[in-house]
């Protein structure tokens, strides 16, 4: 079950379902980070959370797309953030209601922020993704594996 507090992509627009997804034509952070703390969220102690990517519109003009979790003690991600890679997709998989992330939140060691970050890998004409932490993983889904891709 998805809260708009637990979705990174979300972004108050029309109050409408379009606004849990965030477009990405360029390397950016998710338009909303979730605070830990305020969301009463205790990574890593009781039941695992799931970070969960889907595409929304379908990617167009790009190679491939990053997506990076980021922690760290400031809100506004200037301080010694943590990162890791999430995975990386090509363009032939990054097509419409594709889901890219359906896994456990990976072990690292959380601050008290989080957001994501897309890494664009040659700048996309048109792409939506969502993203959210879940405390289940998406059911009956097939997932997109990522791979290598060439830069």
């Amino acid at each position: 079950m998805y809260d708009i507090n637990n979705v990174f992509t979300y972004a108050y627009s029309a109050g409408t379902n379009a606004d849990n997804y965030q477009t990405i034509t360029t390397d950016a952070a998710s338009t909303n980070l979730i605070d830990l703390d305020s969301a009463n969220i205790k990574l890593g102690a009781g039941k695992a959370m799931y970070i969960i990517a889907r595409v929304g519109t379908v990617f167009a003009s790009i190679v491939s797309l990053e997506i990076r979790m980021q922690t760290d003690t400031d809100s506004g991600f200037a301080t010694a953030l943590k990162d890791y890679i999430l995975g990386r997709w090509a363009l032939a998989q990054l097509t419409a209601s594709a889901l890219l992330l359906n896994i456990p939140m990976p072990v690292m060691q959380y601050q008290r922020y989080l957001r994501l970050y897309f890494n664009v890998f040659t700048t996309a004409t048109t792409g939506t993704i969502f993203a959210a932490l879940a405390d289940s993983p998406e059911e009956a889904a097939l997932q997109v594996d990522h791979v290598e891709a060439a830069s």
